[in-house]
């Protein structure tokens, strides 16, 4: 399945963030630049805005190598003023733009998105959780202005979690803050004083940890795209999935996505949503954070089955890495690694030395094993070599 199935003809995809920055979304240039090469293997015709970097003759020899057949309508950008410019001609395009994130009104007019921007930012505004999730399902939480928090500090007591309440762009947990000390929580709260809302949540004890995807296809139906179990720091990071062909969350997980997802799509949501579902220690099946757009794990969820197909596993773990060594090192081992079937690249930054000096390169992708243990002694493997 290809973003062109999902959203149908008339839409171009436009991943990048806005380079002014905006919301809790943090600007990296070369970070930005190569996350809009993360499509590229499931794009299919759809119109994809990327980065020249992300399409160099070395990085799609290695998407070859491992079977990959990258985007084939690209719209591509190599600087700040390219991308400008490229967004000036989608101007005057009658293709709507399919985006991740709101960008400001000078880049994206409100009429451009493929669906209502004011909707768009609804969904994602964590303060809105309790209107899609039924109360069984969600954590202990209160939604109050800065000021309330520390009166439900002194009635909640610590350890909790805090939110940014907001419809600015949002994600990656940037917006975020884990409180379990007074320390903690006065650092959260000076980051969240001008936020519209904070959200207030108990830290719940994890068995298990989902993103549980959906798509609303372009003929109406709502379709279940299958679960990466997150991968997390102690403190929130997220590092990756764990995507098994054994096992799948439970029914009750599945059927609690569904639910959001249709009420979402009764608003007039279409495309792609992943949702953020756990299954506790003490039995509850509970969702703390809904994502209405491609999620980091959205392109091996598409491409699972395929890859299922063609290699003797039952499981596979995705990840991205910033490498810490030079172009040529890191070519030599991602092609080995490609070549022995242990890795299918799914996005790859190839750096511009000249004017990048001591820039180095990014890759997310899919590592392959005879077993989680395996996957994880090849992890080591890579980190040996850099890949951190």
């Amino acid at each position: 399945m290809t973003l062109e199935d999902i959203f149908g003809p008339e839409l171009v995809f436009n991943p990048r963030v806005s380079f002014q920055g905006m919301g809790w979304v943090p600007s990296d240039v070369n970070m930005d630049d190569f996350r809009t090469g993360a499509l590229l293997p499931i794009a299919g015709d759809m119109p994809l805005v990327c980065n020249g970097r992300t399409v160099t003759d070395e990085t799609l020899g290695l998407f070859e190598k491992a079977g990959i057949t990258p985007a084939s309508n690209l719209l591509v950008y190599d600087s700040e003023e390219s991308f400008y410019s490229l967004l000036d001609k989608l101007k005057s395009s009658p293709l709507k733009k399919v985006l991740n994130q709101p960008v400001p009104e000078t880049e994206v007019p409100e009429e451009k998105y493929w669906i209502d921007k004011d909707v768009f930012s609804y969904l994602n505004n964590k303060a809105n959780l309790g209107e899609f999730v039924p109360h069984e399902h969600r954590p202990k939480r209160i939604v109050v202005t800065p000021s309330e928090a520390g009166s439900v500090k002194d009635e909640w007591g610590l350890p909790f979690v805090m939110k940014a309440g907001t419809d600015l762009p949002n994600g990656g947990g940037f917006d975020v803050f884990f409180c379990h000390t007074d320390g903690d929580f006065a650092e959260a709260l000076e980051n969240l004083e001008d936020s519209e809302s904070i959200v207030i949540e108990e830290i719940v004890d994890i068995k298990k940890n989902y993103c549980i995807q959906f798509a609303k296809m372009h003929d109406g139906k709502i379709i279940y795209l299958g679960a990466g179990e997150q991968i997390t720091t102690d403190s929130g990071e997220y590092k990756g999935n764990w995507i098994s062909n054994a096992e799948e969350p439970p029914d009750e997980a599945i059927a609690l996505g569904k639910s959001i997802m249709e009420k979402a799509c009764e608003l007039g949501y279409e495309g792609v949503a992943g949702f953020d579902i756990l299954l506790s220690e003490d039995g509850r099946v509970v969702c703390i954070d809904l994502n209405f757009r491609l999620n980091g794990s959205t392109p091996a969820l598409l491409l699972k089955d395929s890859i299922f197909e063609s290699y003797n596993t039952q499981d596979m773990m995705y990840k991205t890495w910033k490498i810490d060594s030079e172009w040529d090192d890191f070519h030599s081992v991602c092609k080995n690694m490609i070549e022995t079937g242990t890795l299918i690249p799914l996005a790859i930054y190839h750096p511009d030395d000249e004017s990048n000096p001591g820039m180095k390169p990014f890759i997310n992708g899919i590592l392959i094993g005879e077993s989680r243990d395996d996957i994880l002694k090849k992890e080591q493997y890579l980190a040996e070599k850099g890949w951190n």
